[in-house]
């Protein structure tokens, strides 16, 4: 009788205990289904924009990228221009080229390095317009090679480590083929590769690229040919367009605060729509085009914003 006893007790023991159980998992299982911890991490807006219904992610980096990608230039760091620390503080990839020989060229290359984003040279050279000054120092048409090599390392140990370059102006420079050659060849000695800022339609930079098995990323669109709000909202909306119709876009802006402004105010948009905002270096990367291959060119445009040297660029 004890062992029947026994026996009965431990099996409605059992019993009992699997009762709990399930019960503690279901009650756990609705629990962890309403818990705000597990919500998406992207959450969607509740009105619609001209770039869709976007979810937001807003101040994520991507480290990984995959198309649709956006790389957006800034030019003209070195000055120490008005939203200069806005563009720096701001938590999306970004290129920032900086000018050589300016008072304020030190300064602006190590917040720029310092605050995470690509740096870049901004590489003076000759426009089309004689009354526009690309600087101090500039590479200029009739310039032997070995000025133009002077001329451009000198530029390069103002901002050491940079792997890119892009042209300041350059429009009656960058469409002559020797000087073409003369500088990126230069540029291959020190492993920096050429973006092609198209301030003219007639660069030579792309094609001496591919002859020198470089890579090369010109830019599709400036950004900022109006300094309004309007203007450069419209500008990044058409650049991420593209981006998605493409896969990838590059577009240039320069630094103020108008532009810092509208940067903070739309990029979250941008990411949130699915476009990712990359460097320059992490489209490179991710086409797997820095190695030696006659696939250099990435991205193809001619200023279609019509901004070229007659805008001081």
């Amino acid at each position: 009788m004890n062992n029947r006893w026994t026996q009965t007790a431990v099996v409605a023991c059992v019993s009992l205990l699997g009762l709990v159980a399930g019960m503690t998992l279901f009650l756990y299982m609705e629990h962890r289904a309403d818990s705000p911890e597990e919500a998406p991490v992207f959450s969607v807006p509740e009105t619609a924009n001209d770039l869709g219904d976007p979810a937001h992610n807003y101040g994520v980096q991507v480290d990984k990228p995959t198309p649709p990608m956006l790389a957006i230039i800034v030019d003209d760091l070195g000055y120490g221009r008005s939203g200069t620390t806005e563009i720096l503080d701001l938590p999306y990839p970004l290129t920032l080229s900086v000018l050589p020989d300016l008072t304020m060229t030190e300064i602006d290359y190590q917040r720029a390095v310092q605050s995470g984003h690509q740096v870049i040279l901004h590489l003076p050279m000759e426009p089309m317009n004689d009354s526009i000054s690309p600087g101090v120092r500039a590479v200029t048409v009739g310039m032997t090679t070995e000025e133009i090599r002077e001329v451009v390392e000198g530029f390069l140990e103002q901002v050491p480590g940079v792997r890119a370059a892009n042209n300041h102006m350059g429009s009656k420079a960058t469409a002559d083929r020797s000087v073409m050659e003369a500088v990126i060849g230069v540029l291959k000695e020190h492993d920096v590769y050429w973006i092609d800022s198209s301030t003219t339609p007639e660069s030579t930079g792309p094609e001496v690229c591919r002859s020198l098995g470089m890579p090369v990323v010109v830019n599709n669109m400036f950004l900022d040919g109006e300094l309004t709000r309007e203007y450069i909202e419209n500008g990044l909306l058409a650049a991420a367009q593209l981006a998605r119709n493409k896969g990838y876009a590059v577009a240039i802006g320069h630094v103020s605060l108008v532009f810092a402004e509208t940067l903070a105010a739309v990029l979250p948009t941008i990411a949130g729509s699915g476009v990712a905002l990359v460097t320059v270096d992490q489209l490179v990367d991710f086409l797997e085009y820095r190695s030696v291959s006659d696939r250099a060119v990435l991205a193809v445009g001619s200023g279609a914003t019509g901004m070229g040297d007659q805008y001081g660029r």
